[in-house]
This record gives C-alpha cells, sequence and structure tokens, in this order.
C-alpha cells in the first residue's frame, strides 16, 4: 500500500514503480526475487482494500486525511 501515511502525495517509492513496473525486487528469506509491480484498480483494490484494512485497522484512517485514492501494489515474481 502506497499510503504515505495519509499524506497528500504518493510516497516517492510508489511513483518510481509506477514508472518502472519491471525493475522491482524484493528480498525474501535473504534470496532476491524479481517481481513486477501492478497497481490494483477497481473491484480488485477494493476487495484487497477491504483485506488490508480488516488486518491492520490504522490505514482505514488515512482514507480521512487525504483526498487520493490509495495505491494497493501486488508485486508478483518474474520468471
Amino acid at each position: 500500500m502506497a499510503s504515505n501515511a495519509g499524506a497528500a502525495a504518493h510516497p516517492s517509492w510508489y511513483v518510481n514503480l509506477a514508472r518502472h513496473p519491471e525493475a522491482a525486487s524484493i528480498e525474501v528469506a535473504g534470496r532476491r526475487v524479481d517481481v513486477r509491480a501492478d497497481s490494483l484498480q477497481g473491484a480488485e483494490r477494493e476487495r484487497a482494500w477491504s483485506r488490508i484494512v480488516a488486518l491492520a485497522p490504522g490505514y482505514g484512517a488515512y482514507t480521512e486525511q487525504t483526498d487520493r485514492e490509495i495505491p494497493v501494489v501486488r508485486l508478483t515474481p518474474r520468471r
């Protein structure tokens, strides 16, 4: 989630991922995994957002602090 703690602007890391979705990697158990970053849209984003807020309710408050839609990003391993 690119919440940026409810700030008016997207966080820089999200802007970079949105511009270069194929250039991302994460580290899992000490191993680098190349991933593709996709911003979820529409009903898929809403379902993910509902699950996230159910698990971490503090994120829900961020929507009250900003006018922007907080992006939800899915990272998918590249092969």
